[in-house]
C-alpha cells in the first residue's frame, strides 16, 4: 500500500494508506492494515499542491516490528513487512479486487496443466546498485530462498526454473500449481551484489528494485530509508522514510496523536474499544484483498471501523 501526500491539509495530521497511489509502500504480506490519523475532525482530500510541513522529515513510522537483518531471504517477508515491501518488488502484484497483475513480470502464460509458467520480466528495472534485473537474478533468488528454509512458504512444487533468455523464465513444478501467482510469485534481489560484497554485507545492507533502498540502521532503534530515485514505476512523493521500532500499541498511538509519528502500524483492534460513544471523528473505509483492514481516525476520541 502507498502513502499519499496529497491527503495532508495544512490543518490536519492526517495519513492515509492507500495501495497504489504516490508516496510511501506500506505493504503487509496478506492483510493490509493501515492507519489514518488527524489532529481535526474532518479529514479533507488535498491535491498536489498541498503543503508538506506538517510531515516529519524524514517521515516516521511507528512499528512494532523490530528488524536487524532485511535480506528477503534470510527472514521471512512477513516479518519485515514494511521494509520488505518498501525494498523489494515482487513478480506480481495485486489488483484492488484481489486478481493478479504484473508486477516486475510484464506479462505470464500458465499451461493448461498448470505445471508450466513462463514469465516475462520487465526490461527497465534496475537494482539499487544501478545494475539491470535479469533472468539470472531470478534463479539466484530462488537458490537464496532455499537455503534460507523460506520455499515452502511460497510454493512446494517449483523443481526448476529454466531461463528462456535474458528476460524470460519458465518455472517447472510438479504438480499443478493454484498460488504461486496469487502470492506473488518471488522477490528479486542481486546475484551481481552477492558476489561483490558478500554474504553478511548483502544481509546487512540489503539491496532491492522497490521504490526506497536501505539507508541505515540504528539497532533496536529505528531504520532509515531514502527514495530510490531510478524506481521503474512512478516515485514515491515522500523522499525519506523513518521506520521507527515501538513495541508498545500505547506508546505508538501517543507517539501519533503528538507528532512524532507521521504513521503508526498494526493497532490492535482492541485498542479500538476505548472509548463508545456515537461523537466520534468520521473514520476511513479501506478495502483489503485477503484480511480485515483497519482503518482509525486519532483525534480527542478513538474510533475503528472493519472493513
Amino acid at each position: 500500500m502507498k502513502l499519499s501526500p496529497q491527503t495532508i491539509q495544512p490543518s490536519l495530521r492526517t495519513c492515509s494508506a492507500v495501495r497504489h497511489a504516490p508516496g510511501l509502500l506500506l505493504t503487509l504480506l496478506l492483510a493490509l492494515l493501515p492507519v489514518a490519523c488527524s489532529n481535526d475532525s474532518q479529514p479533507v482530500a488535498g491535491d498536489a499542491s498541498t503543503p508538506q510541513s506538517v510531515l516529519n522529515d524524514p517521515f516516521v513510522v511507528a512499528t512494532p516490528q523490530v528488524g536487524e537483518i532485511f535480506d528477503a531471504a534470510s527472514v521471512l517477508p512477513a516479518e519485515i513487512s514494511a521494509l520488505s515491501f518498501n525494498m523489494y518488488d515482487w513478480m506480481f502484484d495485486r489488483a484492488p479486487d484481489g486478481s493478479p497483475r504484473p508486477g516486475y513480470a510484464s506479462s505470464w502464460e500458465m499451461s493448461a496443466d498448470r505445471k508450466l509458467l513462463t514469465v516475462n520480466l520487465r526490461e527497465d528495472v534496475l537494482f539499487h546498485t544501478g545494475t539491470p534485473m535479469t533472468a539470472d537474478d531470478i534463479v539466484f533468488t530462488w537458490e537464496r530462498i532455499q537455503e534460507g528454509g523460506f520455499s515452502s512458504r511460497i510454493t512446494r512444487s517449483l523443481e526448476q526454473i529454466e531461463i528462456l533468455g535474458p528476460h524470460q523464465v519458465r518455472f517447472h513444478f510438479n504438480r499443478p500449481e493454484l498460488a504461486f501467482v496469487a502470492v506473488g510469485g518471488l522477490p528479486v534481489l542481486s546475484r551481481a551484489y552477492y558476489d561483490a560484497v558478500g554474504p553478511e554485507q548483502f544481509r546487512q545492507q540489503p539491496v532491492g528494485t522497490g521504490p526506497y533502498r536501505f539507508k541505515q540502521l540504528q539497532r533496536g532503534q529505528y531504520v532509515d530509508l531514502e527514495r530510490f530515485e531510478q524506481y521503474w514505476r512512478d516515485k514515491p512523493e515522500i523522499p525519506r522514510v523513518r521506520f521507527e521500532f515501538v513495541t508498545e500499541d500505547t506508546t505508538r498511538v501517543s507517539k501519533l496523536r503528538t507528532g512524532e509519528a507521521d504513521m503508526a502500524m498494526m493497532l490492535p483492534f482492541p485498542l479500538s474499544l476505548a472509548s463508545d460513544k456515537s461523537d466520534f471523528s468520521s473514520s476511513i473505509e479501506f478495502p483489503s484483498v485477503v484480511a480485515a483492514g483497519y482503518g482509525i481516525e486519532v483525534t480527542d476520541k478513538l474510533r475503528i471501523e472493519v472493513n
